[in-house]
């Protein structure tokens, strides 16, 4: 019911008009820039197609930094163990904040930022 594009499946320009429609009518997109849950509790490498889409749009990007999913489920994992998830949304950054960047420069620059906050949220320095 919430809707899902797959970027696996669909070509990307179906991906991208479908998503456009989307924004069109209001709808907030979720990314997973990783693509899929980390092997090591990593931050692992972005994808670009939602980045690509963004610059298209003229989308907002809000990061979100989460913190604890590794450990709670592990993929491969079927049994949940206790823990704590924390979520934190870094501000938001619009179209005038990343003009002039091309996909592989947005996409290194919200990962920087959201390196820097995982940083700060495990304690470390950013």
């Amino acid at each position: 019911m919430a809707g899902y594009l797959n970027a696996q499946v669909l070509s990307p320009e179906t991906l991208y008009e479908q998503a456009k429609v989307m924004l069109a009518e209001g709808s907030t997109l979720v990314c997973f820039a990783e693509g899929t849950r980390t092997r090591t509790g990593e931050l692992g490498a972005f994808h670009t197609t939602g980045f690509r889409l963004a610059l298209q749009a003229g989308a907002a990007i809000v990061p979100l930094c989460i913190k604890g999913s590794y450990w709670i489920i592990p993929p491969g994992q079927m049994l949940l163990r206790p823990g704590i998830i924390n979520i934190r949304a870094l501000p938001a950054l619009h179209s005038c904040d990343y003009s002039g960047l091309n996909p592989y420069q947005l996409k290194e620059k919200v990962r920087s930022l959201i390196a820097s906050e995982l940083a700060v949220m495990e304690g470390g320095a950013a």
